[in-house]
């Protein structure tokens, strides 16, 4: 939380989104055809969701990763916004409670600043510049503070993260095929997310990388929002 990075390190959509494509990656070297590869990997994704307790966060990523590789099937273009609004639905029907919860409002919030930016610009530091402000409200009105330093910190982290979870994924698959492997691609794994916890640590104490602040209400929160939609408009 005081670095701003701490969904890197949750087990959230980000992580469910990497194992989704790893195993689109395996599906394409089975020479599946392209329609059916999103397909065979629904099954591995949800049990994984379920293996890691049906977070909020990855119950999202899991629908929209459902809806997008359904889409082909059905003779349909995936879309990102379209998925997100769905998946926005489902949730929150079988769970509305869920409409408070933290965790759930992050996960929905940023990814939403995240496909919208994508469509504006794909530039990283455009696309992560809007996820980040499309969290900071949140976190001002949960935790009382803001986190500059994560701008900067998540360019580096995020793509640490892909290697981490990705060289984990594909080391537990090959572990019942050659286990040499599977101890290298752990071990690299490891050493990523050592690496992403010093990077982490050492920007929470960077001077003016996070700032305790007075709580925000829902009218600060509001006006941010705001500010957003106009700044990407």
């Amino acid at each position: 939380v005081v670095s701003g990075t701490v969904h890197v390190f949750a087990i959230s959509g980000l992580h469910v989104m990497v194992v989704a494509k790893v195993l689109m990656v395996l599906a394409a070297m089975a020479c599946l055809p392209l329609r059916y590869q999103g397909v065979a990997a629904l099954v591995p994704i949800w049990g994984y969701v379920g293996l890691i307790g049906f977070p909020p966060s990855a119950i999202r990523a899991a629908l929209m990763a459902s809806f997008c590789f359904l889409a082909p099937v059905f003779g349909r273009r995936a879309d990102g916004l379209i998925a997100w609004a769905l998946a926005f639905l489902v949730l929150h029907v079988l769970r509305p409670r869920l409409i408070v919860d933290t965790g759930s409002q992050l996960s929905h919030v940023v990814m939403l600043a995240i496909l919208v930016a994508g469509r504006i610009s794909r530039g990283k530091l455009f696309v992560t510049f809007a996820a980040w402000a499309a969290g900071l409200p949140i976190c001002a009105l949960v935790f009382g503070r803001i986190t500059p330093g994560g701008l900067v910190a998540n360019l580096v982290l995020l793509p640490m993260a892909v290697v981490s979870v990705s060289a984990g994924a594909v080391g537990a698959l090959s572990g019942y095929v050659w286990k040499p492997l599977a101890v290298h691609l752990n071990n690299l794994s490891a050493l990523m997310t050592e690496a992403m916890v010093g990077i982490s640590s050492a920007v929470a104490r960077l001077p003016g990388a996070n700032v305790e602040i007075a709580d925000w209400g829902p009218v600060d929160c509001l006006g941010w929002y705001v500010a957003l939609a106009l700044f990407l408009y």
